[in-house]
């Protein structure tokens, strides 16, 4: 049974039509190195972090990982339109409510605090909201990882009293660590990194920078492009596995709410 992320997906294409955006929906089989993608490309990943940990490391690509069905129908439509050169993740899981629909892809304040700073990415925020109540942190919400919202973090990492930033991304630990220490290479601080390890096995937790790393799998990627030059639209699972069950699940291979609460409160003693 598919998720309502995957049906949110999958159900934009009509709209797209509808719109007369005129997308040739093609699925194309694209090599690990993905220079010389055309821009104008839109590309989806359902499920395999792997896949999304390998984009959030290549330059020139807007990467987004929305975390409600809402977000992921908004996100599709806003990259064809704009003929993005983007990578568009989407995980079986979803987050109660939608976020940042009314436009903006940087970081948006989901809870104040004075203790810290938690950076929830997609669909990780409600187990991070669960993981952190009661905690004198704020937490941040982004569904977009690249370009990474610079401003938007160091504004909240100055307004706390404790610059200790707790990054939690459904991708391979410490992928945006490197975007963080450079945003705050000014501002002396400690750094949590949570998420995949990079062969897609359990979380890891650990202060400072984790490595971005991570193979991509073997399958295809989704690519397209209109016959006209218009922009163009892939789907097609990425990262080896097929669109049905059995796809990675990072929540289940330890981002769940007691594996980040535990983590936090190693970090904050």
């Amino acid at each position: 049974m598919h998720s309502d992320m995957l049906l949110a997906l999958t159900g934009t294409v009509p709209e797209l039509m509808d719109a007369a955006l005129r997308p040739a929906v093609a699925a194309a089989h694209m090599s690990q190195d993905a220079e010389g993608t055309e821009e104008g490309t839109v590309l989806f990943g359902y499920g395999a972090s792997n896949v999304l940990t390998l984009f959030g490391s290549r330059p020139g690509w807007t990467v987004h990982v929305p975390g409600h069905p809402d977000e992921v129908r908004r996100v599709v439509l806003e990259s064809v339109a704009r003929g993005d050169r983007a990578y568009i993740h989407v995980s079986p899981q979803s987050n109660a409510e939608p976020r940042g629909i009314g436009g903006g892809h940087g970081f948006e304040m989901v809870r104040e605090g004075r203790s810290g700073v938690v950076v929830a990415v997609g669909p990780l925020l409600d187990p991070v909201l669960r993981a952190t109540a009661g905690l004198d942190l704020a937490v941040l919400y982004t569904a977009t990882i690249r370009p990474f919202d610079s401003v938007g973090l160091r504004t909240a990492v100055l307004a706390v009293d404790h610059p200790d930033v707790i990054l939690v991304e459904p991708c391979a630990r410490g992928t945006s660590a490197h975007q963080v220490a450079e945003t705050l290479l000014q501002v002396p601080h400690r750094l949590l990194a949570l998420g995949t390890s990079s062969d897609d096995g359990p979380v890891g937790g650990g202060s400072g920078e984790g490595s971005a790393g991570g193979g991509s799998g073997d399958g295809p990627v989704g690519a397209g492009r209109g016959g006209d030059g218009g922009p163009g639209v892939g789907l097609d699972a990425a990262g080896g596995h097929g669109m049905g069950d059995g796809l990675d699940d990072c929540m289940g291979d330890g981002l769940d709410e007691e594996s980040i609460a535990a983590a936090v409160r190693d970090f904050m003693r």
